[in-house]
């Protein structure tokens, strides 16, 4: 499917963010599971935005390579904000437990 080939593009992209996310150390309250979870949220949200894209650039008739590039802009910038979102999360969920 040629909606996919942007994430085939940015997977190393990826891999190399996830990797960097899962190196930063969890607060004893934030399980490996929830990491896990958040992982796979983020990718097949990314993978839904990213084909959506492609079809609702289909959609608009304005050529040939614009339904790629709405793909990958809708891949490049949806995971990494899935992962900052995250990494959020974790970062909050660590303050509060250190606080009490």
């Amino acid at each position: 499917m040629r909606a996919l080939l942007a994430l085939l593009l940015f997977l190393p992209a990826f891999a190399i963010l996830t990797a960097l996310y899962l190196r930063r150390p969890a607060s004893a309250r934030w399980s490996v599971t929830i990491d896990r979870v958040l992982l796979l949220v983020a990718a097949v949200i990314t993978v839904v935005a990213t084909i959506a894209s492609w079809h609702l650039a289909v959609g608009q008739d304005a050529g040939n390579l614009w339904p790629d590039v709405a793909a990958a802009l809708a891949a490049f910038h949806t995971y990494p904000l899935i992962l900052l979102l995250a990494w959020w999360l974790r970062r909050r969920a660590g303050i509060v437990n250190s606080s009490t």
